[in-house]
């Protein structure tokens, strides 16, 4: 699943490329996950032009001229590709086209990956953002006994933070992923606070300077992750890397990083 880096990027490399384009057309072949008439999404975008793209949580967000946006989720294994395209998705969700003839593709075997219309806006803070304040997260942590990783992941609590993001951030800041929330120490989750956007930002910068537009979008490249990254078993420091699941989530830690 990507996360903040990759989406950032996404967002990015496809707001440079079609800001200001006109769609022409939405081509919409799996109509499950939609929150409205598929009628209505192209009655919403057919002819408007692209404003900006941008990340919301887990979602890029389609921002047009006329208001109206479309939210991409690429769920577990959806895959979104450049188009024109040599062979189209076999089990492709919508293909956008603007009227350039290129667009996006958007893929997913499983049909999980959703398209929506002017979504809902949640309430809960999102990480990246001045909702998530450092007293924010202090509050969520004080009294809880559950473990911090968990408690990082919980979208109902924090938004925008995705399992192998968190033991990254966890690593940076040397807290074990186990560690009873409530016992982290105040000066810990400081660090733990701005090591947030510091190791987003760190791996954004990495995805953004290595590989071509097309691997980018394949999203298979993990160089980007210095824990998180199943093809290695020690970190740069050469710590070995422990592999264990926490709640059915695979999760990456190191012997050095404490537990509270």
């Amino acid at each position: 699943m990507p996360e903040i880096p990759e989406l950032n990027v996404l967002a990015k490399i496809i707001e440079r490329k079609f800001r200001g384009q006109k769609v022409d057309r939405l081509e919409i072949n799996w109509v499950k996950k939609l929150n409205a008439p598929k009628e209505e999404y192209q009655a919403a975008v057919t002819g408007q032009v692209l404003q900006s793209v941008s990340r919301a949580g887990k979602e890029l967000c389609l921002n047009f001229k006329n208001r109206n946006v479309l939210s991409i989720h690429l769920m577990i294994i959806g895959t979104i590709d450049l188009l024109p395209v040599d062979k189209p998705a076999k089990y492709s969700i919508f293909d956008l086209w603007f009227d350039n003839d290129e667009g996006i593709s958007v893929g997913d075997s499983f049909g999980q990956a959703k398209l929506s219309l002017n979504p809902k806006q949640s309430h809960v803070p999102e990480v990246l953002t001045e909702s998530f304040t450092m007293e924010y997260l202090t509050g969520l942590l004080k009294d809880s006994f559950s473990v911090i990783k968990l408690i990082l992941l919980d979208q109902k609590r924090v938004v925008g933070l995705g399992n192998a993001s968190v033991d990254e951030i966890l690593y940076a800041s040397r807290i074990s992923p186990l560690s009873v929330s409530k016992y982290i120490p105040l000066e810990k989750v400081q660090e733990l606070y701005e090591n947030i956007q510091r190791t987003m930002d760190f791996q954004e910068s990495i995805l953004l300077s290595s590989g071509s537009i097309e691997e980018t979008f394949k999203m298979k490249d993990k160089s980007h992750r210095l824990i998180h990254n199943p093809t290695i078993t020690h970190t740069e420091e050469g710590e070995e890397i422990v592999r264990e699941k926490l709640n059915g989530r695979m999760t990456y830690h190191t012997a050095s990083q404490i537990k509270y």
